[in-house]
């Protein structure tokens, strides 16, 4: 196992151990927590903290690693599919542009020794791509 394959292993284990503990804010039932729904059968506001990608950042750029590099990969493919064609519609703004490019360019890209790597300057794209296909990301170093 690769040492980002066990930090993100690390990353998640304490995150599951936050998500058991009532109080740290992070659990089912706490009124602050990024999945409390105030009402039984509510919608949560986004996924629980154990459910989040992994994804360390260095100075030049941002790497997933093992499983988490594979759903990464996988839901900007799926980004890039379905929105590449819209590339040469006239009514498509520069941002959008931008993102549906860098989906393009990541798709083809192949993961190494099963991380993903994204350069820093594009990570704001690839962090909304990640968020339009229902993924959140915990970011460490």
């Amino acid at each position: 196992m690769s040492e980002l394959a066990t930090k993100r292993e690390a990353v998640l284990a304490a995150a599951k151990e936050l998500r058991n503990r009532p109080g740290s804010g992070f659990h089912d039932d706490d009124p602050g927590s990024p999945q409390y729904a105030p009402k039984k059968g509510d919608v949560p506001k986004e996924l629980p903290i154990d459910e989040h990608l992994v994804a360390f950042k260095a100075r030049y750029e941002t790497s997933f690693a093992g499983p988490c590099a594979s759903k990464a990969h996988a839901a900007i493919k799926e980004y890039a599919s379905e929105n590449s064609a819209s590339l040469s519609s006239p009514y498509i703004d520069d941002e959008e542009r931008r993102r549906i490019d860098t989906a393009v360019e990541y798709a083809a890209a192949a993961t190494v020794g099963g991380n993903l790597v994204v350069r820093n300057g594009q990570w704001n794209d690839v962090l909304a791509i990640l968020h339009a296909k229902g993924l959140a990301v915990t970011l460490t170093a």
